[in-house]
């Protein structure tokens, strides 16, 4: 589940402000919109736009700078940036939560060596606020390392 909050500026008001709370119980699943535990909207990306699924509490421009937040996240980019650094060496990247972070690595590959190069990388790469977990995993789930940064 990943689970944002969003802050949103009231218009004509200065210094106040609305928090959604934007959650997404699968990847790949829309991002539920909630204000003060009510549900207001349902959003998803689609054909690159985001849009909203469902009869909306809060105009296009909103969803579109909700959207914009969501892909700043790291959640959203770490599974790209993974691929590109490491192509030879990573099959698959899958995002349980921002938190929790599943990968595997291609057939025939130095699992060992892979698992010295990830650990001095990984540190440099991320620096958020709160503990996020990496379990690698090889290609026939025979081996496998975690790491925890922060």
């Amino acid at each position: 589940m990943i689970k944002l909050n969003y802050l949103l500026e009231k218009q004509n008001e200065p210094y106040a402000f609305t928090n959604y709370v934007l959650v997404q119980n699968q990847s790949n699943e829309p991002f539920l919109i909630l204000d003060d535990d009510e549900i207001i909207c349902t959003i998803d990306e689609i054909e690159g736009e985001w849009k909203s699924l469902s009869e909306s509490l809060i105009d296009q421009a909103t969803i579109l700078s909700i959207g914009k937040f969501i892909d700043s996240q790291l959640y959203r980019r770490l599974p790209t940036e993974f691929k590109k650094h490491w192509p030879g060496w990573i099959e698959e990247v899958i995002v349980q939560s921002d938190e929790v972070y599943l990968l595997v690595t291609k057939t025939d590959i130095a699992f060992e060596r892979f698992e010295k190069i990830f650990r001095n990388y990984i540190k440099g790469l991320v620096k958020e606020e709160w503990q996020i977990t990496f379990k690698v995993y090889n290609a026939n789930f025979s081996a496998n390392f975690e790491v925890i940064i922060n």
